[in-house]
């Protein structure tokens, strides 16, 4: 015969643990999480490299023009000249951090050519393509 009170006949006591369907649950859950959030961190981290590109070559320039203001002459395409004066580069001429290639100057317009990675504003206001 059972012993105890009435209201707890037929009741068999709880440990406190969580059960393999809360866990499943909980483990379901938080895949569908690092599903959707993981692209967006992803795409983040793409648009920091292309803005730092665009920074890179913004400042490349300013010193190239800095160069030929005070030299009367313009570096060289490869920037190796200017690159070795602590003066204007003290930790050497980043390289690009999206494509991890040397920046150089284009001979004509004394600009950084290439690198034309997309910016943020590029990237947002692109329209999504539809697939027919």
């Amino acid at each position: 015969m059972a012993t105890g009170p009435p209201w707890r006949r037929g009741v068999r006591p709880t440990s406190g643990a969580f059960s393999l369907l809360e866990i499943l649950v909980v483990v379901v859950i938080l895949g569908i999480l690092a599903a959707l959030l993981i692209p967006r961190f992803a795409s983040g981290f793409t648009r920091t490299k292309q803005n730092s590109c665009a920074e890179n070559k913004a400042a490349i320039n300013t010193l190239v023009e800095k160069w030929h203001f005070e030299k009367g002459q313009w570096p060289s395409a490869t920037l190796d000249d200017i690159g070795a004066d602590p003066a204007y580069f003290p930790s050497g001429i980043p390289a690009c951090p999206v494509s991890r290639s040397k920046y150089t100057l284009d001979e004509t317009t004394h600009r950084v050519s290439g690198h034309n990675h997309d910016s943020i504003e590029e990237v947002v206001a692109k329209p999504l393509t539809q697939t027919p």
